[in-house]
C-alpha cells in the first residue's frame, strides 16, 4: 500500500477548487460561458492541445516520489487517452519550483503554497494565468491560458498514492490530480453532478474516499467538455 500522511486521522472534506473565476456550468458540461478558454502556445488564435507539466518542489524523490510520478503519469494519460486535450507528464523534477517560471507548469506535493491560496478544507487548487486576446482569423475574443500550477494540501489530508483502491479515510492523489488537470483547460467545478458511482471527474464536491478514486475515470460529460474546445 502507498499512503502519504503529514497528519494522521485527518478528516476527508473533499472540496476541490480552481483559483480563478468562472461562469456556472450548463447542464453537466463543465465549460464556462462566454469566451472560449484554451492554450494558444503557437500564438495563432487556435487551441494547442499539448501542454507539459513538471513535478515541482520537494517529495518527488525515493519511493514516495516514484509512486507520485506513476500516479501523475496515469492522470495525464487519462486525458490523453480519452480526449483531444493532451497534458504531458514530464518526470523531470523542478526542485526549485515552477511558480515564477511561465514555461514550467508545476505539480506541488510538499506544502509549498506560492500564491498563499491554500486554505483548510481545500484539498488541492490550480492557479492559472491567462490573457484575453482576439483571434486574428475571425476577430473573436478568447482567453489564452499561459500557465497552470497545481498545489496539494499535504497538511490536512491523508493522500493515497498507490495504484489500487485507496485505504479508508484517504484522498486519492491520482483522482484529484485528474480533476485538477481538467482545471488546466479551465473546465470549472460542476455544482450539479450525477450520483455516485457515475459522478463526473469535474464534480466540485467529491465527498468520500471512493469518489476521489472514481474521479480517475472520465465520464462522457467530462470528455465532451474537454472536446468542446479541443
Amino acid at each position: 500500500m502507498r499512503r502519504f500522511s503529514r497528519r494522521l486521522g485527518a478528516c476527508l472534506l473533499a472540496v476541490v477548487a480552481v483559483v480563478s473565476s468562472g461562469s456556472p456550468a450548463a447542464a453537466h458540461l463543465s465549460v464556462p460561458g462566454g469566451d472560449p478558454w484554451y492554450w494558444d502556445t503557437n500564438n495563432d488564435g487556435g487551441p494547442d492541445p499539448v501542454v507539459h507539466f513538471n513535478p515541482a518542489g520537494l517529495n518527488w524523490g525515493g519511493a514516495l516520489g516514484t509512486a507520485l510520478k506513476d500516479r501523475y503519469s496515469a492522470a495525464s494519460g487519462t486525458w490523453v487517452g480519452g480526449t483531444d486535450w493532451n497534458p504531458v507528464a514530464d518526470r523531470d523534477v523542478r526542485a526549485a519550483g515552477c511558480f515564477a517560471d511561465a514555461a514550467c507548469h508545476g505539480v506541488y506535493f510538499d506544502g509549498t503554497d506560492p500564491s498563499s491560496k491554500l486554505v483548510p478544507g481545500i484539498a488541492a487548487y490550480n492557479r492559472i494565468s491567462w490573457t484575453r486576446k482576439k483571434d486574428p482569423g475571425d476577430n473573436t475574443w478568447y482567453r489564452d491560458i499561459s500557465d497552470s500550477d497545481i498545489t496539494f494540501n499535504v497538511f490536512d489530508y491523508d493522500w493515497w498514492v498507490g495504484a489500487g483502491a485507496p485505504a479508508a479515510n484517504t484522498a486519492d492523489f491520482q483522482g484529484i490530480l485528474t480533476h485538477e488537470m481538467g482545471h488546466s483547460i479551465y473546465l470549472i467545478d460542476l455544482t450539479v453532478c450525477d450520483p455516485a458511482p457515475n459522478k463526473e471527474t469535474m464534480c466540485g464536491k467529491l465527498t468520500s474516499t471512493q469518489e476521489t478514486f472514481e474521479a480517475r475515470t472520465l465520464t462522457a460529460d467530462d470528455k465532451a467538455s474537454a472536446n468542446q474546445v479541443y
